[in-house]
């Protein structure tokens, strides 16, 4: 019997034994467990901090960007104001020297389109007669280069040059050329 008690002894022991380790490493496993948890919240709000700040940074940095970028485009539409008033001013200047020319725009406009055809072939009849060199049109251009349109074609007319040289040397399609002619009454001259 002492013997069967010696062994219910051995085996409550070793009971205690496993049960003691097997608790002590739940209670390890448990408490690494938070100390783990807990380093990482810390690392996580340090980290939320640190983007947090950086956040408020780039903000701040757009917003002055955006301060900017109103200052630019108040003083752009600034400028643009300006260079319209100055168009305005050009175009007011241009209409006026244009009503002021020498010879005035008759109110009759409308010319018959017999009479354009008639025009235009008596005006082109020398035309295979009028050959220009290079040097001649650069010239011509020097000349011109202060004159408006209609200032050019009267000044090219006015040296009885024929319309496919006018229209050459100002570079103007043909419907274009004409309609200016005919609105500026040259045809009258011929």
């Amino acid at each position: 019997m002492i013997f069967l008690n010696i062994i219910i002894v051995l085996v409550n022991i070793f009971i205690l034994l496993v049960s003691y380790f097997v608790l002590k490493q739940k209670f390890d496993s448990r408490y690494l467990n938070k100390m783990v948890l807990d380093s990482a919240k810390k690392e996580l709000n340090n980290f939320m901090r640190s983007i947090n700040d950086a956040t408020l940074n780039n903000c701040n940095v757009i917003e002055a960007k955006v301060e900017d970028l109103k200052k630019i485009i108040e003083k752009a539409d600034d400028k643009i104001l300006e260079i319209e008033n100055l168009l305005k001013m050009e175009i007011n200047k241009s209409s006026e020297s244009m009503a002021n020319e020498n010879q005035p725009i008759s109110k009759k406009t409308v010319v018959s389109p017999n009479k354009m055809l008639a025009s235009y072939r008596k005006r082109n009849q020398t035309s295979e007669n009028y050959p220009l060199g290079q040097e001649e049109i650069e010239s011509l251009k020097k000349e011109m280069e202060r004159m408006n349109l209609r200032e050019k074609i009267r000044f090219l007319y006015n040296k009885k040059m024929p319309d496919f040289e006018i229209k050459k040397i100002l570079a103007l399609p043909d419907g274009e050329f004409e309609v200016l002619f005919n609105v500026m009454n040259m045809d009258d001259k011929s």
